[in-house]
């Protein structure tokens, strides 16, 4: 029986629940790593939620605007005192950065720049200084509202909260439903274990090389490297437990599913984080591209595949410098690069139980669109401008690849224009937001079995990508692939298995 079963309300009376909260300090931190034991009391919450204080370097560091706080973290585990993995997130702020696309445009506007530092949200102009059609931008009040004109003198404006005093911090949450998203239902009966519940953190080493911030001036330091830098505030790491305790009917059920034969099964889903390499190709002359094939095996034998998501990072392959100086601007290193070409330049198959799970291979831009749609079951809430290069505007990096081949479709009316963005030509933003996802699950609800059967023989990537000049750098590609698990809790013991 499921514990979803028995904590459904709907089909009951209505009974009390209380809720106790904690606030926990780490058992043990620093600038690498952190543990924190959770109370083994009541039931856990999906709104328990970290606290993280961070402070700029200086007045003009700001977070990336697509990952915000979500920098910090390098990977989540959460596992049981005795070393039995529950759920593991690698390279979580990638995902989170990801995910945070799919978040309702004006929970972001409202929510996202207090609760975690995100501020991707954009906004059409229509300002005599731009083109026809305006300018994709975001600003503080971009329309002239509230009675008040129009501000579009910066691009972007510092709305997010950041702390540079010695004696303050700015402190942003992130709950455990985002560490581990797909860790359903996040109720967690914690009375029933006999070990204790740990939540292991690692952090990001990105202090002073720019890959948790930005410098909004646009200013590189030595090497190209951003200068923004972000301090963690150790003593200000916590992290706030929500315990449930429903009515004594409710407890006792519980328990004795814990104790019967089966114990009590919770289907949920993990991430099998998997990296592939793709070395740069020589630069091609002005106007010619180069297409080069690549077919990658996944492995995932024996397990059940629900979807997966894929974002390319262009640049070098180190933590310190993960990505070219163009890809800096406002996104920072979780840009994803789609290749600068009028059309696609992207064609992607992926081949399951030794057939092609696609007709046809992927190869348009509407096309990886709705399959990213159909992972989310919402579309991402990302401009188009940043999603693809198709009409690119008239800047110095579309005239250095026009020449014969007429790689870019140079459009005035564009969206995005030559105006600065952080200090930089806006138009660096272009294609820096290709994110492709891949559904194979039959349903959204998490139900055992939904995703598809992989037997014996591994999956395998074929991609296909279009360099041109200016974008023929080596490419870091992470492949997050989300699998089915179960967790079993019987008699104080919880155990996890591939389902």
């Amino acid at each position: 029986m499921e514990i979803s079963n028995v904590l459904n309300m709907k089909s009951k009376e209505k009974q009390n629940l209380r809720i106790e909260s904690d606030i926990l300090v780490p058992q043990y931190i620093n600038q690498t790593e952190c543990v924190f034991n959770i109370r083994k009391n009541g039931i856990l919450d999906i709104g328990s939620r970290l606290i993280i204080g961070v402070k700029a370097s200086d007045g003009n560091t700001q977070l990336t605007n697509t990952a915000g706080v979500y920098a910090i973290i390098r990977s989540a585990t959460l596992r049981t005192s005795k070393g039995v993995n529950i759920a593991q997130t690698q390279d979580v702020d990638y995902l989170l950065s990801i995910n945070n696309n799919f978040v309702e445009p004006s929970v972001r506007e409202r929510r996202g720049v207090v609760a975690n530092g995100t501020y991707q949200n954009y906004q059409y102009t229509n300002n005599e200084d731009d083109s026809i059609k305006g300018v994709l931008t975001y600003a503080k009040n971009p329309k002239g509202r509230n009675g008040i004109a129009a501000d579009t003198t910066d691009l972007v404006q510092r709305e997010a909260r950041f702390s540079i005093s010695s004696a303050l911090s700015s402190e942003y949450s992130i709950k455990l439903s985002q560490l581990f998203p797909e860790l359903f239902p996040f109720q967690i009966p914690l009375f029933l274990l006999d070990d204790q519940l740990q939540l292991h953190l690692t952090f990001t080493s990105g202090v002073s090389t720019g890959s948790r911030g930005l410098n909004s001036t646009g200013v590189n330091g030595v090497g190209n490297v951003n200068t923004g830098t972000v301090n963690l505030q150790l003593n200000e790491v916590k992290l706030h437990s929500n315990h449930l305790y429903f009515s004594d009917d409710t407890m006792d059920q519980l328990r004795m599913m814990s104790r019967s034969q089966t114990g009590i099964i919770i289907p949920y889903s993990d991430f099998n984080l998997i990296k592939n390499t793709y070395s740069a190709v020589n630069d091609p002359a002005e106007g010619a591209s180069t297409i080069v094939k690549h077919r990658r095996n996944l492995g995932l034998s024996n397990l059940r595949l629900r979807y997966m998501l894929v974002h390319n990072l262009m640049g070098s392959i180190s933590d310190s410098i993960e990505a070219q100086p163009n890809t800096r601007a406002g996104v920072g290193k979780y840009a994803s690069r789609g290749p600068m070409t009028s059309d696609c330049g992207v064609e992607a198959q992926i081949v399951v139980n030794n057939e092609n799970y696609y007709p046809r291979a992927l190869n348009t831009y509407a096309k990886f669109y709705q399959e990213l749609e159909d992972v989310y079951g919402i579309p991402a809430s990302i401009p188009r401008g940043g999603y693809c290069a198709e009409g690119s505007v008239n800047d110095s990096q579309a005239l250095s690849q026009i020449g014969a081949g007429n790689l870019h479709d140079i459009n005035k009316n564009s969206a995005w224009t030559n105006r600065v963005f952080y200090g930089t030509n806006q138009t660096n933003n272009i294609a820096q937001n290709f994110i492709m996802g891949f559904n194979f699950a039959t349903s959204k609800r998490d139900n055992v079995g939904v995703g598809i059967p992989i037997g014996v023989q591994p999956v395998e990537f074929l991609y296909n990508h279009t360099y041109t000049r200016g974008n023929s750098g080596a490419i870091l590609q992470r492949i997050f692939c989300c699998v089915e698990r179960m967790m079993v809790i019987k008699n104080g013991e919880i155990m996890t298995t591939n389902s």
